[in-house]
């Protein structure tokens, strides 16, 4: 697991930000280039199947191909400490989820943030 204020690389991990579909995702700072990025590491579960290790490379290929506003850049796919991570842009924001708050949207809203995603 890793904890607030280790340093993977060059990277120094700041906070825990979510978990989930195998990977475990912290904002970090790229000590290198004093900025702020996210990084992914795959869970240390996910870490003993040999699929989980080539879906989570094929989801950092697959997006480290696409050129986006609406896409994270990726920087880098590493390996430290025998930890697998990619590190990413880091954008604020808060998750879909939050966003909606479990509340109907007025139509406008929801087909703006519609033509947005299908972007």
């Amino acid at each position: 697991m890793t904890e607030t204020d280790q340093t993977f690389s060059h990277y120094r991990i700041l906070e825990r930000l979510g978990t989930g579909g195998g990977g475990i995702v912290h904002a970090a700072e790229d000590i290198s280039l004093n900025r702020r990025v996210t990084l992914k590491f795959l869970s240390e579960d996910a870490l003993r199947s040999a699929a989980a290790h080539d879906r989570f490379l094929r989801e950092a290929r697959s997006a480290a191909s696409l050129n986006h506003s609406n896409i994270c850049t990726i920087y880098e796919i590493g390996e430290t400490e025998r930890r697998l991570f990619f590190a990413m842009e880091f954008l604020e924001g808060q998750p879909l989820s939050a966003r909606i708050g479990g509340r109907p949207l007025p139509t406008d809203r929801l087909i703006e943030w519609a033509v947005q995603i299908a972007d």
